[in-house]
């Protein structure tokens, strides 16, 4: 019995010791878990977290901010070093553009070991409170404000290679060659990580600022046969040609129309180009010189039957793209001369439209008398007067006596007569054309067409009969003007029989009647000065007035323009 008592003694003293083993690998299994519980419930950090030393798991978030931004706020205020060529360069550093987000750090720091799964919580902040964890401060840089910095500071590191080029210098009057240059640009991926580095650590370490050389593409040797080919173009004289008129351009304007690509230097055709739109600008001024006119057949009509007495003749217009296109073939072929390109321009009137403007009746007929007239007056009337020969004018357009007279002079076949010029009556080549005005007024009247540029004489001639009705011309004005303002063309033909001048105004049939009331003369004064009025009533056909004007003559007296002897006759 003693023997089995012994027995169950020692196996309950081992049962015991079993327990309490048990008991003590639980508790040290459980226990972080306890810690973990507890961290997991703290407004801290955990554990061995900290951001630039400081321990986040003895203080809130907010003391943290505090003491960071304020770290911050010192780090961008002062300067960074930045080493250029062994010199110093001090700029704050938020001119930089870094940023430090101390939000976003303390957001990371105070979620470490909190945010993922249970076992990987459990696993991070084991890790945390047995060997730390350092959260680094998030760092970026505003790219605008980082290239700012960089072109505002180190604006004189950087700039961009030049290839080798050709340029005319006008007081040689040749091309010169600028030799290619070397460029330079700063390394601005390794100076932006550099400045991330730093304020990352809050670091003030010296910042080297490195560059790097930018080739030119072209190199002087490589345009060489461009300047050669250049000075090959511009050796020669060179003229362009319009029909028997020529010019020569200038060595100087050739050249300020040569483009050259200095990248296509294998072919030198290719790399020398011209601006064609400057030179079709240059052409400009050989428009008008280049330029012909077209000429309207001009005609008489009788018993509806029309004359031709001037052939129509077609114009020509310059084509300034074809005539630039010309010049560029031929300086790119070493040739000396370059033909001007025209289109043909036709007349408004021609034998076979004529027919066509429905000119068929008279609308308005002048008559005056220079019987008495010297020779050389009555020859001036008759080449005057022929000058408006068969003139056609369309619905709307304006006639000027002066513009479609043209030059008055020896050249032109004119002879001297009297005319009336400053203040006196004095000799001059043309004198009596004014008989010729003072007529076509007369038919302009009558044909109820409106006048919008009418002079009278300075003092009443005997050669225009009764005072009133006279238009006085003198290139370019006065000038004698009317409007064709009929709805059809109107055709001009003058007779001379003897001493009797006339001209008629054909048109189509209008539905309108012309009175002519006066000339009335009044403020007669002795010596022969007076003045007169003369109205143009025009009226449609139900009596309604169409167009009205009242022309009104000032005369002096002729003994205020003394006569000169005419040293020619």
């Amino acid at each position: 019995m003693d023997k089995k008592f012994h027995f169950k003694k020692h196996n309950r003293s081992r049962n015991k010791y079993i327990w309490s083993a048990f008991i003590l690998s639980v508790l040290l299994l459980f226990s972080p878990l306890v810690f973990i519980y507890i961290d997991n419930r703290s407004q801290t950090a955990i554990r061995g977290v900290t951001v630039r030393s400081i321990d986040l798991h003895t203080i809130s978030k907010q003391e943290a901010m505090n003491i960071l931004e304020q770290q911050k706020q010192t780090f961008l205020n002062t300067n960074i070093d930045f080493r250029i060529n062994n010199t110093s360069h001090l700029y704050p550093a938020r001119e930089t553009g870094v940023q430090i987000d101390i939000a976003h750090t303390l957001e990371q720091a105070y979620n470490k070991g909190r945010t993922e799964s249970f076992l990987r919580n459990t696993i991070t902040q084991i890790d945390a409170a047995t060997v730390g964890e350092a959260i680094p401060l998030t760092v970026s840089i505003n790219e605008k404000q980082f290239e700012k910095f960089i072109n505002e500071s180190f604006s004189d590191l950087q700039s961009q290679p030049k290839n080798a080029t050709l340029t005319y210098n006008k007081e040689k009057d040749k091309f010169d060659i600028i030799p290619e240059q070397e460029g330079a640009k700063i390394l601005k991926d390794a100076l932006r990580q550099d400045i991330i580095e730093n304020a990352s650590r809050l670091s003030l370490d010296p910042i080297l600022v490195q560059q790097t050389k930018q080739q030119p593409g072209i190199l002087q040797s490589e345009i060489a046969e461009l300047y050669n080919r250049i000075e090959t173009i511009l050796d020669p004289e060179f003229t362009i040609q319009s029909d028997d008129k020529s010019w020569v351009i200038p060595r100087q304007k050739i050249a300020s129309w040569i483009i050259v690509d200095t990248t296509n230097t294998n072919d030198t055709d290719a790399a020398i180009q011209f601006s064609q739109r400057a030179i079709e600008e240059y052409l400009s001024q050989y428009s008008l010189e280049a330029t012909k006119k077209p000429i309207d057949a001009r005609f008489t009509i009788r018993n509806g039957e029309f004359t031709v007495v001037r052939k129509d003749e077609p114009g020509a217009t310059l084509n300034p793209q074809a005539s630039a296109e010309s010049i560029i073939r031929a300086l790119k072929n070493n040739g000396a001369t370059a033909f001007l390109y025209t289109e043909p321009t036709y007349p408004a009137i021609s034998r076979e439209n004529i027919e066509t403007l429905g000119i068929n009746t008279l609308l308005g007929k002048g008559t005056s008398n220079f019987a008495g007239s010297p020779q050389n007056r009555a020859h001036n009337i008759q080449i005057g007067s022929s000058k408006y020969q068969g003139v056609i004018i369309a619905p709307g357009e304006e006639f000027s006596f002066n513009e479609l007279l043209g030059s008055v002079d020896e050249s032109t076949g004119y002879l001297p007569s009297y005319v009336i010029k400053n203040n006196k009556t004095i000799p001059e080549y043309g004198g009596g054309l004014c008989q010729v005005s003072t007529t076509l007024f007369r038919a302009a009247l009558d044909a109820g067409l409106k006048v919008t540029a009418r002079q009278s004489h300075s003092y009443v001639v005997r050669y225009y009969g009764t005072p009133g009705l006279d238009a006085t011309i003198y290139p370019p004005f006065p000038d004698l003007r009317f409007q064709n303002n009929t709805e059809n063309h109107i055709l001009i033909q003058y007779n001379i029989t003897g001493t009797h001048l006339s001209f008629e105004i054909y048109g189509a049939p209008q539905e309108r009647t012309v009175y002519i009331t006066g000339p009335v003369p009044y403020d007669i004064e002795e010596g022969g000065a007076q003045k007169t009025w003369v109205t143009q009533t025009v009226r449609g056909k139900s009596g309604n007035i169409i167009e009205e004007q009242t022309f009104y003559s000032i005369y002096k007296s002729p003994e205020d323009y003394p006569i000169e002897r005419n040293p020619l006759e």
